[in-house]
């Protein structure tokens, strides 16, 4: 099928980003390495009438080096319709930032993609974009401004695409609401115009000028025009404890007032695995090829371990030695004590492998403000904290350094679309 063939470009661009990342990012300066797995049951139908039920399976990986960022994630799924039918969808992200201006940050990414879930037909995209994200100190609001150049295929042809986007995010009621305005261009087709006219008839008699009727002429002309959508997107996040949920909702400006929604709810059963829930509808886009849907999907979502923080091992010696017995630092790097008083303050601990002048420690339970520990003499940093029993999220920062998981934490979803660290208290 020509269309299939047509998906082997952005999938070749997915492994070449993460070869590209490997190469230039020594394991030494990993900074974190988190993967997932979902598995679910879902329905998909699209506005032509096709659709059909799905088993899905998704592995996701997300890598950060330095400056440097790789996100990868693939579905599988079998379809309900037909023997040996299946499905598959699938994308990744590389991005470089450059350092921090103050509350500046510039960023360079390139995102790719295909989706084949619509049955017969194979839908593409690969982009680069620049993005200025601006934010304050303590992480309550911020904006962003992005630009971006690439293709799509619609499932025929590979057309080029221009995208531009701006939005803003805060906090208000312990949840982050985000907003935003996109524009994509791009489709550019040949369409044909008919215009009519009235023309006079004239007498047939030789030198006569009489007219005595008219009659009706239609004309024809090619006009070449882009496509254009202009949306504005609205979207909440709410987190407490175990539980979180998403609302969003968004309205098509141009081209005809389309308007989408969807909702997705996670409940975490385990430090490591969450059911989900999520439903809705999506739009069209040109920047992706894709063509309106509705979807419902159930499943769970496992958050497999990470590497320690560092990520590197010391070559094997020439004559190993036996291991040495446990010592204090073989403990988990971020413990919390038991509740001090009945205000519920605990003594939260933390070990960092590296050469540390200062550690914040940011979380659910301080409000996502930054809280500065202090040394305890023996290596470790320490802050008195009210930690009320349950499972909570938290970020480290070194150094004034990026915010990044605590070593030995599950990673979830924090409330900027970011990762944190899941800690149990009991």
């Amino acid at each position: 099928m020509p269309t299939q063939r047509h998906a082997v470009a952005p999938a070749l661009f997915t492994i070449a980003a993460l070869a590209a990342l490997a190469a230039h990012a020594p394991p030494a300066r990993a900074q974190r390495v988190t993967s997932s797995v979902d598995a679910a049951a879902a329905s998909v139908s699209y506005d032509d009438g096709r659709g059909d039920g799905l088993l899905a399976f998704t592995p996701a990986l997300d890598a950060s080096a330095g400056a440097a960022s790789l996100s990868l994630f693939g579905t599988l799924a079998a379809r309900d319709a037909g023997m040996g039918s299946t499905a598959s969808r699938g994308g990744g992200r590389m991005s470089l930032a450059a350092p921090a201006l103050g509350p500046l940050r510039l960023e360079g990414s390139v995102l790719s993609g295909w989706d084949a879930f619509r049955p017969g037909v194979t839908t593409g995209y690969w982009r680069g974009e620049a993005t200025a994200r601006a934010g304050t100190e303590r992480g309550k609001r911020g904006a962003w401004l992005s630009l971006g150049s690439g293709q799509a295929m619609d499932g025929a042809a590979w057309h080029a695409v221009a995208t531009a986007g701006a939005g803003v995010w805060t906090r208000i009621f312990g949840a982050t609401l985000e907003a935003s305005l996109t524009n994509a261009r791009g489709g550019a087709t040949n369409r044909m115009v008919l215009s009519s006219r009235q023309v006079a008839v004239y007498d047939t008699v030789f030198g006569a000028d009489t007219i005595i009727g008219y009659r009706t002429q239609t004309d024809t002309s090619w006009v070449r025009s882009l496509a254009s959508n202009t949306d504005a997107h609205a979207t909440l996040r709410w987190a407490r404890g175990a539980l979180g949920l998403e609302l969003s909702a968004g309205r098509r400006l141009s081209a005809g007032a389309e308007y989408w929604g969807d909702a997705r709810a996670m409940y975490w059963l385990s430090p490591r695995i969450a059911l989900v829930a999520a439903g809705g509808s999506l739009p069209s886009s040109i920047a992706d090829g894709r063509q309106a849907s509705r979807y419902m999907t159930f499943g769970l979502h496992y958050a497999g371990r990470r590497p320690h923080a560092g990520g590197s091992r010391e070559p094997p010696t020439a004559s190993p030695t036996p291991s040495p017995a446990p010592t204090r630092a073989s403990r988990p790097a971020l413990e919390v004590g038991d509740a001090a008083r009945a205000g519920g303050t605990r003594e939260i601990r933390v070990r960092v492998g590296e050469a540390a002048r200062t550690v914040e420690l940011m979380a659910d339970f301080t409000d996502w403000s930054a809280v500065s520990m202090h040394q305890d003499g023996a290596g470790e940093w320490v802050a008195a904290l009210p930690i009320a029993p349950g499972t909570h999220r938290v970020n480290l920062r070194v150094n004034g350094g990026p915010w990044r998981i605590p070593p030995g934490l599950a990673p979830v979803s924090d409330d900027f679309d970011g990762a944190a660290g899941l800690l149990v208290v009991k």
